[in-house]
This record gives C-alpha cells, structure tokens and sequence, in this order.
C-alpha cells in the first residue's frame, strides 16, 4: 500500500506535526481536540458544557467598556 502525497500543508488548525504529538497553546481548540477523541473512542456524545464554560478568551474581547471623554475628542483638529 503506497501513501499518496499530500496536495497541501496540512495545517488546519495547528500545524501538522508529522507524526509525532500535536502541541497547541490554544485552550479551546486543545478542549475540542480532548473531546473528539472521548466521542470517537467511546460512542457517546460528549457533553455539551464545554460550549457554555467560560474561557479566557471571553474576557475583554473586541469591546472594551470606556467613558465618553476617553473615546471622543474635545475640539476640533488641524484639518
């Protein structure tokens, strides 16, 4: 059986890590990873909370809160 060659990188997520253990800092994606592999191995679904745990990456985000005089100038400029 011969191994036909790959047509890209085989980066999707993280990088391949040809055939030795794939390493992420990434907690969600290791979260996901970790939960496939329960479901595939053991035939069950696995639980739904991970969806609604908190991660660090819910925490400050694109919007951050700040008052009207930080965000909004006072007079008006050389143009």
């Amino acid at each position: 059986m011969s191994t036909k060659p790959r047509s890209d990188d085989a980066d999707a997520f993280i990088p391949d890590p040809d055939g030795g253990h794939a390493r992420t800092s990434d907690t969600l994606a290791e979260t996901l990873a970790e939960d496939f592999v329960q479901s595939a191995t053991s035939g069950e679904a696995t639980n739904d909370d991970v969806f609604d745990s908190v991660v660090p990456e819910d925490s400050g985000g694109p919007f951050v809160e700040t008052s009207s005089a930080q965000e909004f100038a006072r007079g008006t400029d050389a143009s």
